[in-house]
């Protein structure tokens, strides 16, 4: 999705080695000196194996439209096939302030000049083409390893093209967030998956409220590798680029003692005490376990609604500090939620639980019939409306209130994809060469 968020002033990313080229949809690439095409290859001016692909859509944020989602994809796999191989670390990053603030949806809202078969048949195309690049980028193999510089707004689809891959490199700059439910959708790219295998309920909370994480946050909850100074992400290119042999321990280690060098108090993964780790960056991580770990969205309000108003505080349960504290959260939660589709918010908070045991295929499968099924609604054309065309910020929901939506319905939404009944056919993800890993028994990413 798209932002209009802001991130801090500081030093600009790290330039785009010499030899630079536009990559074309289907993958190929031509000598591009001006630097204009939306997917830019820069290759070092040394004999590295690295390569750098960048996403040039700077005055869009960076959104993804079809023509860069196949082009990333085609590029990846072109990688991953060479014979002899000849690329090992492939640099993801944005230009100007983002990363990338997600799909192109103001496009998808115009196609065919707002004609409703015109673009459910454009939102499927591309939620089936941008999932099939997610699921390359998660299963790269053949000595090919993506290294995502996160640095700027990183929102919906553009997490989905950097936290699937093995090594996510946040700074100071970072604003995350998977902010779906106010324009009608739900996380998906693959966040059900994610999401659903951060520790404690901070994937519910991310799926139903929005709420936007930093560089340091991200590093905490698992969704980043490692943090680094903004203006120090050329110099660790410089450095990774000198690994060789490019093997997946040596990059790693690599990037631990940079990261460690440039960011000692924040650190990377290998923390030896994840859970203090994210309390420290959480400082109501067990209000938000405890809100969010509920049966339904409708409890879960009713106990934020009562920290809001201060319970607890006459029966002794907490101080007056941290209760204070606890109230302003509760509060602040109460409003983002507020502001989400109520069909999306269950929904988003069903699709995370749903992913704490499946694969990530099989998650990418269940969220493509998700988003086919809401592009055939209302609330996602109405949301980008508010949010992105008119933006009023006033969308016409068709539930009003959480208690509108029944949990049958919902589960509706997450069956599988039929053309019978749906006008679409399911998304087939062939298994690919790590996928044995990927589908082990209650799913398990050793990224995360």
């Amino acid at each position: 999705m798209r932002s209009a968020a802001s991130t801090p002033s500081s030093p600009p990313s790290p330039p785009v080695p010499s030899a630079c080229f536009a990559v074309a949809p289907d993958g190929s690439v031509a000598f591009d000196a001006a630097a204009t095409g939306e997917i830019l290859e820069g290759r070092p001016a040394t004999a590295s194996t690295a390569r750098t692909l960048v996403l040039n859509r700077p005055g869009a944020l960076n959104s993804l439209n079809a023509g860069m989602v196949s082009a990333l994809r085609s590029r990846l796999l072109a990688y991953e096939t060479a014979t002899p191989p000849g690329v090992g670390i492939v640099f993801l990053r944005g230009a100007g302030r983002a990363y990338c603030a997600g799909g192109d949806l103001r496009a998808l809202y115009g196609a065919g000049n707002g004609d409703p078969g015109a673009r459910l048949a454009a939102a499927e195309a591309f939620f089936r083409a941008e999932y099939e690049l997610n699921y390359v980028l998660a299963t790269l193999s053949g000595g090919v390893m993506a290294v995502a510089l996160l640095d700027g707004i990183v929102m919906g689809g553009g997490v989905g093209v950097s936290v699937h891959a093995p090594f996510r490199v946040a700074t100071e700059r970072v604003v995350l967030a998977m902010p779906e439910a106010v324009i009608g959708l739900h996380p998906d790219v693959g966040a059900s998956h994610l999401l659903g295998r951060l520790p404690g309920r901070t994937g519910e909370w991310m799926a139903a409220t929005g709420a936007r994480l930093t560089g340091a946050q991200a590093v905490a909850v698992g969704l980043a590798t490692h943090l680094v100074p903004s203006g120090r992400l050329a110099d660790l290119v410089v450095r990774l680029e000198a690994v060789s042999p490019t093997r997946r321990a040596a990059v790693e280690a690599e990037l631990a003692i940079f990261a460690e060098a440039t960011a000692p108090q924040v650190g990377g993964r290998g923390s030896s005490d994840a859970d203090a780790q994210r309390r420290a960056a959480f400082p109501h991580a067990d209000a938000m376990d405890e809100a969010f770990g509920a049966d339904t969205m409708e409890e879960t309000v009713a106990k934020l609604e009562g920290w809001a108003a201060g319970a607890g505080i006459d029966a002794g349960d907490v101080d007056g500090d941290m209760a204070s504290s606890r109230a302003a959260w509760a509060a602040e939660t109460l409003g983002q939620l507020a502001a989400g589709s109520p069909f999306s918010v269950k929904l988003g908070v069903a699709s995370v639980r749903a992913g704490r045991t499946e694969s990530l295929r099989a998650c990418l499968v269940r969220e493509h019939a998700m988003s086919v099924r809401c592009a055939a609604g209302t609330d996602v054309w109405e949301g980008i409306r508010a949010a992105l065309v008119d933006k009023d910020r006033s969308p016409r929901w068709s539930a009003a209130h959480l208690a509108d939506v029944a949990d049958a319905d919902v589960a509706a939404f997450m069956r599988p994809l039929t053309v019978e009944e749906d006008g679409a056919a399911p998304l087939v993800l062939e298994p690919r060469g790590v996928d044995v890993y990927m589908d082990r028994p209650g799913g398990g990413r050793s990224r995360l």
